[in-house]
């Protein structure tokens, strides 16, 4: 490769980390209200002690034990004194992830090939995946997640083709799952490759991660299971997020979430990623090399097939530098060009999907609600309860708030709110609801005093008289 070319390469690797980096800064200085499954692990934080933590989560929430630890402990020793702040303290772990996944996917791209090309749209893909940016500044684990896997790939790698075993890749490995709960995909494949080759080897890294998994379930998982396996399983069959051989068209829906969530899009980007891995097994490699890539994937979908594990696109970030690998190898000795296509695609894609999460605006709507309300004033919630209940940590009201059994937001269950309102005692109501609602949510016969619209929020202050 001749000077000037390393030059050019130099800089797209530049451009890509700045360019990339600037995103996520972007967002995590704009801090976007905490909503929903958000605003739901953030009261367990700040509700329950340490311990606490370890024992299953309240809210239907489930969360690698280091990740909360880790989270608690931030937060405590930052002090966030307003909502804002807390915000932006429990956004840290996931950010700092977020930014460190560049470097990380960077070094592990640069292990497996040495072409720069490849190396470029690998690492392309990760910094513009829209919801690797968008995880980046939400306080869930999936950007942890998703950062644990690419440094497992890289250690499995050194220890699998370059013998480079040590106690502190051993250590790594078993400490692995206290933060991430799919690292347990990559670990499991790492080890069928590593038993194959040399039983020695496999038993000074099986020994310790067994004793870290025995110890990481009597503290937490067996409390977990008990506390949330069942209900989780329900929420994720209700949502159809199981591979199944009667729906084949979910496999490539759910892959392709990762770029897109416009379903024709999403068929589209997932039968693309599928037939780049397709592609990559069966083109002339070591087959070491393809196993050593496609075994996490594989046995995610295996174990998803057994209803153990739902192909929800954040579920399945962890795999994003597995098809950013495929993409990258299996076009570029394929059709070049295709690659630089699928780029700029993913690169639009990700400035189409940047601004939603910063569309949330439930802190500013309850910091609304709270500056205005009387005390004989009651409250509505609609849908989002525990992001209202989160937000009001800091400013209480005597008010008992009432949750509407409908979600308003939705076109077709307004009629039922409307209903709902007209059978309310009487008396003056603030109705909060985490989306956008039309005046016409209010019933002709109930007048309202002030209308006010957020950005993805509305406060909707009325007067219920006698019918």
């Amino acid at each position: 490769m001749t000077k000037r070319l390393r030059s050019y390469y130099n800089y797209i690797f530049a451009a890509v980390f700045g360019l990339g980096i600037f995103l996520r800064l972007i967002l995590f200085i704009k801090n976007p209200s905490l909503f929903y499954d958000e605003a739901s692990l953030a009261l367990n934080i700040t509700e329950n002690s340490y311990t606490d933590l370890l024992k299953g989560l309240n809210y239907n929430q489930v969360a690698p034990p280091g990740f909360l630890l880790l989270s608690k402990f931030l937060y405590e020793i930052l002090s966030p004194f307003n909502e804002y702040l807390r915000d932006l303290s429990l956004r840290i772990v996931p950010f700092i992830s977020g930014i460190i996944v560049l470097p990380a996917t960077y070094f592990f791209v640069s292990n497996l090939n040495k072409n720069k090309f490849i190396r470029a749209a690998a690492l392309f893909v990760i910094a513009f995946n829209p919801l690797a940016i968008n995880y980046c500044v939400q306080f869930k684990q999936y950007s942890l997640e998703l950062l644990i896997s690419i440094i497992l790939l890289t250690t499995f790698y050194k220890i699998i083709f370059k013998n480079e075993s040590n106690r502190y890749n051993i250590l790594l490995i078993a400490l692995a799952p206290w933060f991430s709960l799919s690292s347990i995909f990559v670990i499991a494949s790492g080890l069928i490759i590593i038993l194959k080759q040399n039983l020695k080897k496999a038993g000074a890294i099986f020994l310790p991660l067994v004793t870290s998994l025995l110890i990481l379930y009597a503290v937490s998982i067996k409390y977990v299971l008990k506390m949330n396996f069942n209900s989780m399983i329900k929420c994720f069959e209700g949502a159809y997020g199981f591979l199944a051989f009667n729906h084949p068209l979910r496999i490539f829906i759910r892959f392709g979430e990762l770029f897109s969530y416009n379903k024709i899009a999403s068929i589209i980007f997932g039968i693309f990623i599928l037939l780049s891995c397709i592609g990559y097994f069966i083109k002339g490699r070591i087959f070491l090399k393809k196993l050593f890539l496609l075994l996490p994937l594989i046995l995610t979908l295996c174990v998803s097939l057994l209803h153990f594990y739902p192909l929800d696109a954040r579920l399945v970030l962890f795999l994003l530098p597995v098809f950013a690998v495929c993409i990258a190898e299996y076009y570029y000795k394929l059709y070049p060009a295709v690659i630089i296509v699928f780029c700029m695609i993913s690169f639009i894609s990700s400035l189409c999907y940047f601004p939603a999460p910063t569309a949330t605006s439930h802190r500013e709507a309850v910091n609304y609600l709270t500056e205005n309300i009387n005390s004989s004033d009651r409250i509505l919630i609609d849908a989002d309860y525990n992001t209202y209940k989160y937000y009001m940590l800091n400013n209480p009201t005597e008010a008992e708030p009432v949750q509407i059994p409908f979600i308003c937001g939705k076109s077709s269950q307004q009629p039922s709110c409307s209903e709902f309102i007209t059978k309310l005692a009487p008396g003056r109501y603030y109705f909060i609801a985490p989306s956008k609602l039309p005046e016409e949510i209010i019933p002709v016969s109930v007048q309202i005093i002030n209308y006010t619209p957020f950005n993805k929020s509305t406060v909707i202050y009325f007067d219920k008289k006698n019918n």
